[in-house]
């Protein structure tokens, strides 16, 4: 990279990454200061924020170190959490946006029993399966990177992700890369799956109701979320 450019590199990521902290940063300071706003939707989100905090903080300022002179350099172990880190929050994402799809699934296809079903007990339960699920998913593939013999100490990737790492690896890796691709795929199948069937339900109750209002307001309460699952 010419030398001219790193300085806007660096300007311009540290700017992206200031803007959503920012961003995380106050929906949880609405959500937590707005009693009105202390439902389960916005306790999902809040998690979200937390995620996707936890999500940048887990590449973005080593990056920000490696484009500097010097900053380069990580440790083993920091390299082996980094990557746990990264995965773990990613897949707990993915399984949270589910969680979210039918939380909007029962408010609007049961408005009535929303209130029983979707109860402060249940919702904080879903949360922390979410995290020990995702935690699971990843820990075998995980330890058996952690256990594998590396032949260079090279990682050309801007953060510790598993391709490069298992490409620095002594020994063949194709069952890890299997494992990897089995969990991958089970984490996305499931979580697009529990999100299409609460969607096509929620379509199909829109689509009943008689007034344009009705649909316009109730189309709105899982707009936000509709978009943030089809930009992850």
């Amino acid at each position: 990279m010419p030398n001219f450019a790193i300085p806007f590199f660096f300007f311009v990521i540290i700017l992206f990454y200031l803007f959503s902290m920012i961003g995380n940063l106050l929906i949880l300071v609405v959500v937590f200061t707005n009693q009105g706003l202390h439902s389960p939707m916005y306790l999902f989100l809040c998690n979200l924020s937390i995620l996707d905090i936890c999500f940048i903080n887990t590449t973005v300022p080593k990056m920000l170190q490696g484009i500097l002179p010097g900053g380069k350099t990580i440790s083993l172990l920091a390299c082996f959490v980094q990557s746990y880190s990264f995965f773990f929050v990613g897949v707990s994402n993915f399984f949270l946006l589910a969680i979210m799809s039918f939380d909007r699934y029962v408010a609007i296809c049961h408005p009535l029993h929303y209130p029983a079903i979707m109860h402060q007990k249940l919702c904080i339960k879903l949360i922390a399966s979410v995290l020990i699920l995702a935690f699971f998913v990843i820990l075998t593939p995980s330890i058996k990177i952690m256990r594998l013999t590396y032949c260079s100490n090279l990682v050309n990737h801007f953060f510790c992700d598993v391709i490069p790492l298992l490409m620095n690896s002594c020994i063949t890796t194709t069952s890890i890369q299997l494992q990897e691709v089995i969990a991958s795929s089970i984490t996305l199948l499931s979580s697009l799956l529990v999100t299409l069937i609460s969607y096509v339900n929620i379509v199909k109750t829109i689509l009943n109701i008689p007034s344009i209002e009705g649909k316009k307001r109730t189309f709105s309460t899982c707009s936000s979320h509709a978009l943030v699952v089809s930009l992850a």
